[in-house]
């Protein structure tokens, strides 16, 4: 018996790589080497236990794009047959998930001059048996990331500052760039105005500085500081300017509370001082006064002010011998001589101790010496004989009262009397039997200053 066999050859898949990696949602595609001599000339693939979105194609190329399900180990087979000779493969792909950073710093992440920062980055990854690594990819001077993931560095050097860090498991990897932001608060360099004057219109320029170059919310642009009113009287406004402006109302005075902000978009420097608006006092006690040689004048300066903590205080520029002033009470006394006859003119002011000026008021003081009697009246008369006098008086500065109404008589017991003034002050009386006895004469006598 004689018959021939034919000797088929094998379909050698062994120089595939059957151990591969895969990512999550990235697609692969492997291409299946044979070797077969002399080859088939056609080839039919199947895949055996593969994942479920898992194709080969005619020609021979296996794809898949992973998802999360199929994270870590997946082994599946692959038959190759030329429809006699059968081969299989088994493959084991490893599906990696990309690691995911967390929790990192914001960006920018703001500290302030000299402060340290010290972030703890964290990560998750959906791998069981993934091996995580930090690291500082760029950054500034002494900036680095610890094994356990503590970003640190200590902010000496003002604005921006770039850095990238990476996270690997060994297969995949994760960058994330940021930067850090070192402030410094910004200073108020202006001084405030805290006094003015009633119904006075308050200006005050504000003025700060900043050592910061960069704006802290736009790298692009330089740094703005801002000001704010948190308070202050009613009205009182902070214009386009930064002058810190208010008109007060009317005859308002007092202290003020203000409070101010200086702001670089990060930190609020603060401002507090109080704005004294000084009321200059009134005058209420009388500018014109009078006192007799010899008399002691007595007299207090008052005066109001609307300011109740301020103390007045009490001035006359040119006092006269023997005159004193009290500054701090306002009591004014004086002994006036004969030498001091006549009007005097003082000009008093009154200072409440805020202003360098105070309120003027003319004070005017009259010394005088009532006028005295010079005729010369005989102290008897006689029946049916004309009694006659001239009656005659003097001012104190010794001139005779001529005026009329200088001399007059208040109150007689003697009746049908004639004083006739045309040619000074002449009393004529021709007694009768009913007028004998005792008669009284009272005579006023009245200067040109009203002094009687």
């Amino acid at each position: 018996l004689i018959f021939d066999v034919t000797i088929h050859p094998e379909i050698d898949l062994k120089m595939n790589q059957v151990e591969l990696n895969a990512t999550v949602n990235q697609s692969i595609s492997i291409p299946i080497m044979l070797s077969q001599l002399p080859p088939s000339p056609d080839y039919t693939y199947e895949l055996i236990d593969a994942p479920e979105n898992m194709w080969v194609t005619k020609d021979g190329n296996i794809n898949w794009i992973p998802m999360i399900t199929d994270v870590d180990d997946n082994s599946f087979e692959i038959k190759v047959s030329d429809g006699v000779a059968t081969s299989e493969l088994q493959y084991n792909i490893y599906v990696n998930a990309i690691p995911v950073i967390s929790s990192r710093p914001s960006d920018p992440f703001i500290i302030t001059q000299g402060d340290s920062l010290s972030f703890p980055l964290e990560n998750f990854d959906l791998n069981e048996t993934a091996k995580l690594t930090w690291e500082l990819l760029s950054g500034p001077i002494d900036m680095f990331v610890d094994s356990g993931g503590m970003l640190i560095w200590i902010g000496n050097e003002l604005d921006y500052h770039p850095y990238e860090i990476q996270l690997s498991d060994g297969i995949d990897s994760i960058k994330w760039k940021g930067s850090v932001y070192v402030n410094i608060p910004p200073v108020i360099i202006s001084n405030p105005i805290t006094f003015i004057l009633e119904n006075e219109l308050y200006e005050y320029p504000l003025e700060a500085q900043d050592e910061n170059k960069m704006n802290p919310l736009d790298p692009s642009a330089n740094t703005k500081i801002g000001f704010e009113l948190l308070e202050g009287p009613k009205d009182m406004v902070i214009d386009h300017q930064n002058i810190l402006r208010w008109k007060p109302a009317e005859n308002i005075a007092g202290e003020f509370k203000i409070s101010i902000i200086a702001s670089d978009g990060i930190d609020d420097t603060p401002q507090n001082f109080q704005l004294t608006v000084n009321s200059s006092p009134i005058i209420t006690s009388m500018d014109s006064l009078s006192v007799k040689i010899g008399d002691t004048l007595s007299f207090y300066i008052k005066a109001d002010d609307s300011n109740p903590e301020d103390s007045l205080f009490y001035f006359i520029d040119i006092l006269r011998q023997g005159m004193n002033l009290d500054s701090n009470s306002g009591m004014l006394t004086w002994v006036p001589s004969n030498s001091d006859i006549g009007q005097h003119h003082f000009n008093l002011e009154v200072k409440d101790g805020q202003d360098k000026s105070g309120t003027y008021q003319e004070m005017h003081i009259f010394v005088y010496e009532q006028p005295i009697f010079t005729g010369d009246l005989l102290t008897e008369a006689f029946v049916g004989l004309e009694y006659n006098a001239f009656f005659t008086a003097e001012d104190m500065f010794g001139r005779k009262l001529k005026h009329p109404g200088a001399i007059s008589i208040e109150t007689t017991t003697i009746q049908d009397y004639a004083l006739s003034e045309p040619y000074g002050h002449y009393f004529q009386w021709t007694p009768k039997k009913i007028d004998i006895g005792n008669h009284e004469i009272q005579i006023r006598i009245t200067d040109e200053y009203s002094s009687t």
